[in-house]
């Protein structure tokens, strides 16, 4: 497990731009054949990686198992913190780091790599298969995620259970819903290719609710995956999730 010494030079990224939606026609082209595919996943696994970290590798092997599948969500942060050990991560991103930070103050620890976090509840170097099939995420608001002509309708609704004072923290995730080898030029891993799966390129809080809340999205880049987590406040645990991805 590596944790070299952690520097909070942190860079701040544009939030993403977002427009208020309408209810009328918050389902165009909900239907259309070929579009999107939506699922909405029993877990989540969030995993922190480096292309820089030499004890990563076999994370980025295990998590890649998941790609196709419809019942667990991974996403890939590349954390930045590597960058000056030899070889900077190409999609390493400062606001990845500070997510990490994030469950790192809430679940009591520190930041490291590979970490992979468990429907944000719980936190690992590794996990069994056993230990994931078992984290479902249960009883948490309902998601929907509606394709457009011009941008992406999101809607987060809770029950009549979970209706309360805090507020639900809703967090937009784009990422590459692929495996894509990467081949590292200079540090730890010099000379090998890595595959990394489900590599996310952005991750934004969109808003917050105790209610309901819509919002509309820019449209997703050619390729890009959208996954939407609804967390018990900035940090999870994460109590629902939906995504999309092109369909087949």
């Amino acid at each position: 497990m590596k944790m070299p010494p952690f520097h909070s030079g942190f860079v701040k990224w544009p939030v993403m731009v977002v427009l208020a939606l309408s209810a009328p026609g918050f389902n165009a082209l909900a239907d259309e054949p070929g579009a999107v595919k939506t699922v909405k996943p029993d877990t989540v696994l969030e995993l922190f990686t480096s292309q820089g970290c030499s004890s990563c590798p076999p994370a980025n092997d295990f998590v890649r198992q998941y790609a196709k599948s419809d019942d667990v969500l991974v996403l890939s942060y590349s954390v930045d913190y590597w960058n000056y050990m030899g070889w900077r991560d190409t999609f390493s991103r400062a606001e990845f780091t500070r997510r990490q930070k994030n469950y790192a103050r809430r679940l009591g620890g520190h930041i490291y790599t590979p970490e992979m976090v468990l429907n944000g509840q719980v936190h690992n170097s590794r996990f069994t298969k056993a230990e994931i099939s078992q984290a479902k995420l249960a009883g948490g608001p309902k998601v929907q995620i509606t394709p457009q002509t011009d941008g992406i309708g999101i809607e987060v609704q809770a029950t009549g259970d979970d209706a309360r004072n805090k507020p639900y923290s809703i967090m937009a995730v784009r990422y590459r819903p692929e495996v894509r080898p990467v081949a590292v030029k200079a540090g730890e891993n010099r000379g090998k290719t890595l595959h990394l799966t489900n590599i996310v390129e952005a991750c934004d809080e969109i808003g917050k609710t105790n209610a309901t809340f819509r919002i509309k999205l820019p449209p997703l880049k050619p390729g890009q995956a959208l996954a939407i987590l609804v967390e018990d406040g900035r940090g999870g645990p994460i109590l629902a999730a939906a995504h999309t991805r092109p369909a087949p």
